[in-house]
């Protein structure tokens, strides 16, 4: 069975660009956690790779994924985390469940924000919240995960840096490379709502890849009422999550701790 440093490895369980996944004991604590290695060697990914360890290492919270390692070997990167037996929000929307029941997704997004508003007491803003970062354990309990483009509030950053994330959830004024804060990660936050209320995004990107298309729209395009696409949803969940994704960052809510579902 293959070993990495003090870690046993069981199997596989996901491989993205940025790294590859393995479950692993740890053979002396009989601790099983979630080992990610790079899969790039560039000066940038190593960067980010390395901003993700520190990142984590600076936060503790039940809804955020917790590190506990870093470290080289064989002149591979790794971070050794907390495992989650579960799956991301992604592979749950509109596969598993289609649009998930306000009375359900509701608690799930509670749970986000309060593994966010702990991020942000502590200076980090996100900047790549969307579905796929966040699992949802077997027992229900979320977990935000991937940190590597994370911010720390205060911190030099040039433009290019800002315009990381993924572009479907990102803030208008992330796109157009603003100096970004909170609210930037409440937009995208919004928009992982609405499609976990809707079971897809407001905008239909189907027909075009171009960035400058994608950018054109979430500037220009009036967001629907998410009940457009699925009707059950109640008043006051649509006019909080309406908020959240205003397109002017005066208009949202200010801090995570505004959202009238906050705990």
């Amino acid at each position: 069975m293959k070993k990495i440093n003090s870690y046993e490895v069981l199997e596989r369980v996901g491989r993205g660009g940025m790294g590859t996944v393995y479950k692993v004991r740890h053979t002396l604590r009989n601790e099983i956690l979630a080992l990610k290695q790079l899969n790039d060697d560039s000066p940038e990914i190593q960067k980010r790779f390395e901003n993700e360890a520190v990142v984590l290492s600076k936060l503790s919270h039940p809804n955020i994924v917790q590190v506990n390692d870093f470290f080289s070997f064989e002149n591979e990167l790794y971070i050794a985390m907390e495992f989650v037996d579960g799956k991301p929000l992604s592979q749950i929307i509109g596969k598993e469940v289609g649009p998930i029941i306000s009375e359900k997704a509701v608690p799930l997004f509670i749970q986000i924000l309060q593994g966010m508003s702990h991020a942000h007491q502590n200076g980090i803003v996100h900047r790549d919240i969307k579905p796929a970062n966040i699992l949802v354990g077997s027992d229900g309990t979320v977990k935000i995960t991937d940190f590597g483009i994370a911010k720390v509030l205060g911190a030099t950053m040039g433009t290019a840096g800002m315009k990381m994330g993924t572009i479907y959830y990102m803030s208008p004024e992330q796109m157009e490379g603003e100096e970004i804060d909170e609210r930037s990660d409440i937009y995208s936050l919004g928009m992982t709502f609405y499609e976990m209320l809707a079971g897809r995004l407001p905008f239909n990107f189907a027909n075009t890849s171009n960035p400058f298309a994608i950018m054109k729209q979430v500037h220009d395009a009036q967001i629907p009422d998410p009940r457009e696409f699925y009707p059950h949803i109640p008043d006051s969940v649509v006019i909080a999550l309406m908020q959240s994704i205003q397109k002017d960052k005066r208009r949202r809510y200010q801090s995570i701790d505004e959202f009238p579902c906050h705990e």
